[in-house]
């Protein structure tokens, strides 16, 4: 999938360079925090939750935008640090007949390894008003994102096994790790307004219209992995930035994001096979991000 992205950027690069008006690129640095919630259900009946809470997360990255006319093309790129704050829960929901009593609980040490966002828009714009800078726009955008976090050391209760004396224990060392991989097409519809000559603030929102993607949970201690083959059609988006003209060729931007990606769900397996579960995952993200847009044609 990803090489498809490449080969894909690489094409509408080459066509937008012969044909180009303005070019942008814009380096970039931001903080994300994160709740990723992984879910499992037995027909009607949640069996499992587990939460992996990411907090000020670093990132790097890069944008740039091809305009021809009203035509646009862009693409945005970025990803996470090595960061060792956060933490992961995991709920399970044993008893049937009281369904809302949690019967084992574990709390963990979370640490990203990898947060990876790739995106790419096509649209067009619109002028608001006589000048060439005030315009709305529409466009679809293809949404690649990836992540690997995992669990370490932490503390457990299992009331199921009070029986054997054993229900309270620790964990050392990594004992469990997650894999979402999600990919998305969304609409969107943006504009951008300018206050002065120097002053500008842009804002988009996106409605998904698809995301499919799999989600690996690796139970080391358990030696189990489970994947997730998870659809919905429900995503939003949003994005808010300010903007600094230094020149005609030079913006300094501070913006934030929001994203929110409701539970979807789909089948479940279990070391390779199918099993009569439902395996679930939804995402609520949000980061403050610093920029520097240069006009380079």
């Amino acid at each position: 999938m990803i090489k498809r992205f490449f080969c894909l950027l690489f094409l509408v690069f080459v066509a937008n360079n012969a044909f180009t008006e303005e070019i942008y690129i814009s380096p970039k640095i931001s903080l994300k925090n994160s709740l990723l919630k992984e879910y499992l259900y037995t027909k009607n009946h949640k069996t499992s939750q587990l939460d992996w809470k990411i907090d000020n997360s670093p990132s790097f990255g890069f944008e740039a935008d091809f305009v021809f006319e009203r035509l646009f093309f862009g693409f945005d790129f970025s990803y996470g640090f090595y960061n060792f704050s956060g933490k992961m829960e995991d709920f399970d929901w044993l008893d049937y007949e009281n369904p809302n009593h949690v019967v084992r609980y574990s709390c963990h040490n979370l640490i990203l390894s990898e947060d990876l966002d790739f995106s790419i828009d096509f649209g067009f714009h619109f002028p608001l008003d006589n000048s060439k800078k005030n315009f709305g726009k529409m466009f679809l955008q293809f949404d690649f994102w990836r992540t690997f976090v995992s669990g370490h050391d932490g503390w457990r209760y299992y009331e199921d096994w009070e029986s054997s004396g054993n229900a309270s224990g620790i964990f050392e060392g990594k004992v469990i790790t997650y894999n979402p991989t999600i990919f998305s097409v969304l609409f969107g519809v943006g504009g951008n307004y300018y206050f002065g000559n120097k002053f500008s603030v842009n804002l988009d929102f996106l409605l998904g219209l698809i995301s499919s993607g799999t989600c690996v949970d690796n139970h080391i201690k358990a030696v189990t992995i489970f994947e997730d083959k998870v659809k919905g059609s429900f995503f939003l988006k949003g994005n808010l930035y300010f903007g600094f003209d230094f020149s005609k060729k030079n913006t300094l931007i501070f913006g934030g994001k929001i994203n929110y990606l409701p539970p979807i769900f789909g089948e479940s397996y279990a070391n390779g096979i199918l099993s009569s579960q439902i395996g679930g995952f939804s995402s609520f993200s949000y980061e403050f991000y610093l920029s520097y847009r240069i006009r380079i044609l």
